[in-house]
């Protein structure tokens, strides 16, 4: 059991935070959000960051996510003093503080919907990770890929970049929608 927590902390690791922020301070924010970013890139597996706007009726709110290659970096990431620092600053600019989010391999397919704080387990995940897999890959298979022109190598690529994107935007979200009384239970 142990190995299996330490293989997950090796897996691709986001934070999202929540930031509200008041209606005069938003152009200071996107000032903030730059200095931020660009400290995150300093450290060691940073992958990026996106920022979104988020749509709500007070319109305030941001999602900003922070990617690290590794659990262990992301926490370096989020334990630094420098990330401290630049938290500090938010101070003036939000109605209240930020909320965090941690999310590991494939768990950022599956968040808990609205109200529910608690994942789904594991087996849980890992069956409709699997379920949507294999759904995807005999569609893809089947139908898709003789229609792809070119050597084997682009044809395999392309099939994975199409599965990828509907197992994320599609999917996944669907299933997560239909299936969440059984998921979240």
């Amino acid at each position: 059991m142990h190995n299996l927590l330490d293989k997950e902390k090796q897996i691709i690791a986001t934070v999202i935070a929540k930031h509200q922020i008041a209606k005069d301070k938003h152009q200071l924010f996107e000032e903030w959000l730059k200095k931020i970013s660009q400290a995150a890139q300093c450290y060691s597996g940073y992958l990026g960051t996106e920022t979104m706007r988020l749509l709500e009726k007070s319109n305030q709110s941001y999602a900003c996510i922070f990617r690290f290659d590794t659990f262990k970096n992301l926490e370096r990431w989020v334990a630094s003093d420098e990330r401290r620092r630049l938290l500090h600053e938010l101070d003036d600019l939000a109605l209240s503080k930020p909320s965090f989010v941690e999310y590991t391999g494939l768990k950022l397919w599956l968040p808990p919907s609205t109200g529910i704080t608690k994942p789904p387990s594991r087996h849980k995940m890992a069956f409709l990770t699997f379920l949507s897999i294999w759904a995807l890959v005999h569609i893809v298979m089947n139908y898709v890929h003789p229609l792809i022109p070119g050597s084997a190598i682009v044809r395999e690529m392309l099939v994975i970049a199409i599965i990828v994107l509907l197992m994320t935007y599609a999917v996944i979200p669907l299933l997560t929608k239909l299936l969440s009384n059984w998921l979240y239970k």
